[in-house]
């Protein structure tokens, strides 16, 4: 008896396998379709946020130090950036989707990031800036 469960635990682990990887690429290649269109995305939002952040991180830090930057923070940073419709136009359904989030991830994370370097300089020369005032 200890022979037939063993022999059928074995043709069973030896069968199984096979079975699911005759399903895995059907799966495989929708998630790379999907994760092809979040990567576009994501690079074209890169791309375009590069320029994104600059201006207010410089207004906000320049001109109202760590204040300025706080508000920056809760006012800008947390908006999503919107998708340009010439970018995403030529893509449908799920994949329209997946490059609209990919994009605003993208340029929300360049964007956030430009932001908080200058307007964190721009807070710090303002604080040295009235540490030395003060001193002499």
């Amino acid at each position: 008896m200890g022979k037939k469960v063993l022999s059928s635990i074995l043709i069973a682990s030896l069968t199984l396998p096979q079975f699911s990887f005759a399903i895995n690429p059907q799966n495989e290649s929708q998630k790379q379709e999907k994760q092809d269109c979040y990567l576009e995305g994501m690079r074209a939002g890169e791309l375009d946020g590069s320029s994104m952040g600059v201006g207010v991180g410089l207004l906000s830090g320049g001109l109202f130090s760590f204040i300025g930057w706080a508000i920056g923070t809760v006012a800008y940073a947390n908006i999503p950036p919107k998708v340009p419709y010439e970018k995403s136009r030529h893509y449908e359904g799920d994949c329209r989707y997946d490059f609209d989030r990919g994009y605003q991830e993208g340029a929300r994370k360049i964007r956030n990031r430009n932001f908080h370097s200058i307007a964190g300089v721009c807070s710090l020369g303002w604080f040295v800036f009235a540490s030395t005032a003060y001193t002499e």
